[in-house]
């Protein structure tokens, strides 16, 4: 979608794709299809997934608020469903962790206490924390991008603001060009007037010779003849 940031699409690809996966795993919970520890490994896995959910719809909520209106608005549909999917998953995950599945899976046939396994424990804590470390190197990565991405776009921004200023000095040294134009176009103008003028008195003149001339000639004639 036109105007939707890189880091805005990158977070909702994940959420779509981390959201398709707790599905998954909330069904293998509901159907019965794995059970004792492997369901509650699978049930920890499902806990993880969803506040790394939570995180990523969070971000994209951010995200979604530096977004230009018409962008935002476009997307705020969207992003309401994602929260609404969310919220749904929730309820599901504290309806089976509730359920006599769960508890005979955390604590042990007939409620009693089961004993915590250290190992297990430390890896799951040693997976969330791996996990933690890759989602700030992916921001990490975002980030970067985003700043370079600025930084192209400022370049940009700035030789287009050079081009239009040597356009503009083009443009002011065309408009003197025709303005010298202009001034020797009424010099020529005045030039030829004050030649017309000039035919014209010359013309004149050469007609009042002509006149004198023939006057003469006819006054000769008359007294030769007279």
């Amino acid at each position: 979608m036109d105007g939707v940031s890189e880091l805005y699409s990158d977070y909702e690809h994940d959420f779509t794709a981390l959201t398709v996966a707790l599905q998954a795993k909330l069904r293998d919970l509901s159907s019965g299809t794995v059970v004792g520890d492997q369901w509650k490994t699978v049930l920890r896995a499902a806990e993880r997934e969803l506040d790394e959910a939570d995180e990523l719809l969070a971000s994209m909520d951010n995200e979604l608020h530096a977004l230009a209106p018409p962008t935002r608005a476009k997307l705020q549909p969207e992003f309401r469903k994602y929260k609404a999917e969310l919220d749904r998953l929730h309820k599901e995950f504290k309806k089976l962790s509730s359920s006599p599945s769960a508890r005979e899976a955390l604590l042990g046939p007939a409620g009693a206490p089961a004993k915590f396994d250290n190992a297990t424990a430390a890896m799951d804590q040693r997976a969330r924390l791996l996990q933690g470390t890759d989602r700030l190197q992916q921001t990490g990565d975002r980030l970067t991008s985003a700043h370079r991405i600025a930084l192209e776009t400022e370049q940009t921004g700035i030789e287009t603001l050079q081009e239009l200023r040597r356009q503009r000095e083009q443009l002011e040294r065309a408009r003197n060009t025709l303005r010298n134009v202009d001034s020797n176009v009424d010099r020529a103008g005045r030039t030829l007037r004050t030649m017309a003028r000039r035919l014209a008195t010359n013309k004149l003149i050469t007609a009042a010779i002509v006149l004198m001339l023939v006057f003469l000639i006819i006054m000769v004639l008359v007294l030769k003849f007279r």
